[in-house]
């Protein structure tokens, strides 16, 4: 099959790539501003021959279905968003590029009877934990964002039920946690990723952010799999799921850093992410029964993943 991948020579997208091209598929990234060089340090050499690199914006609804139509896309993973400090620096921006750019993605699966379309919701459509009485939030919890990314993202899920019911078009959104791996290049949560991840793997010293925060944090490639089962399975009764990666405080995150790498000079400092205040757990049963997913190692593993990934681009031995 040939599948299309908005942001797809972003983070999540280069390993979503990686993973559809290990298998045979075919893939076509369409980025606006195309990251060729992160996309060629994720995927090995001898996949690129099924992978073709469009430039496009998620805004052009006639490039969309041109290039979908052009190399015969079966389904579409849509990871194309503005993140959310800067949808917050841009509600105009957000608005048209998370909500608009979703709807153009539906309308291009619509319009040319495209079997499916995987999407990324957000933990962020979710409230601050005095909000609900549910210490783990169930999947059909009620949506009460404080940032206008978790805002566009829950008008996303509306959105996606009103395709499904109106239109037929069969879409799964995940709502995804803080993704973290090596080298984030952008987003508010680039310098807590290197400050955690690449400086102590290379020796660098590092003051790790908001430490005081407590995180869902969720590997890049656990992410990745997920999404590859989530278009892989079958009709799905529920719409948009609940995902997990691990439940920690950002200081725990660090202590685990400091028993992989011993002489890591990293500190955690003070403070919050984006002020904090959102309910970190979520249920993940229906994720498990309708897609089959859990997450195959813990945040340990992770670490020691991402910190070796850095390591071997710098001719370090791994830990």
């Amino acid at each position: 099959m040939t599948y299309l991948i908005t942001g797809g020579t972003g983070f999540i997208g280069a390993y979503v790539a990686r993973d559809l091209l290990a298998r045979g598929d075919k893939v076509v990234t369409y980025d606006a501003l195309p990251q060729e060089e992160w996309l060629c340090r994720i995927v090995p050499d001898d996949s690129r021959n099924r992978l073709t690199t469009v430039t496009g914006n998620i805004l052009d609804l006639a490039r969309l279905l041109e290039t979908a139509q052009q190399h015969d896309v079966g389904s579409i993973i849509h990871l194309a968003y503005l993140l959310a400090p800067e949808s917050n620096q841009s509600p105009t921006m957000a608005i048209r590029v998370n909500c608009e750019g979703t709807v153009n993605v539906f309308n291009t699966a619509r319009l040319l009877e495209i079997r499916r379309v995987i999407w990324t919701s957000s933990a962020g459509v979710f409230g601050p934990p005095a909000r609900y009485q549910e210490p783990v939030l169930p999947n059909d919890a009620a949506h009460y964002p404080i940032y206008l990314y978790g805002a566009c993202k829950s008008l996303n899920e509306t959105v996606a039920t009103h395709y499904f019911n109106t239109f037929g078009l069969d879409s799964i959104g995940l709502r995804v946690t803080f993704v973290y791996g090596p080298s984030i290049r952008r987003g508010g949560g680039a310098n807590l990723v290197k400050s955690l991840i690449d400086r102590p793997a290379l020796g660098i010293p590092s003051l790790v952010p908001f430490g005081d925060d407590t995180m869902n944090l969720q590997h890049v490639e656990e992410t990745a799999r997920m999404i590859v089962m989530a278009s892989d399975a079958p009709p799905t009764a529920t719409r948009v799921f609940n995902t997990t990666g691990e439940v920690t405080t950002v200081r725990d995150a660090v202590a685990r850093v400091r028993e992989l790498l011993p002489e890591a000079p990293i500190t955690a400092e003070p403070g919050y992410y984006m002020g904090g205040g959102v309910i970190p757990r979520y249920d993940t049963s229906l994720l498990e029964a309708e897609v089959g997913f859990t997450p195959a190692y813990d945040l340990k593993e992770g670490l020691r993943r991402s910190i070796n990934a850095v390591r071997h681009r710098h001719d370090l031995p791994p830990i």
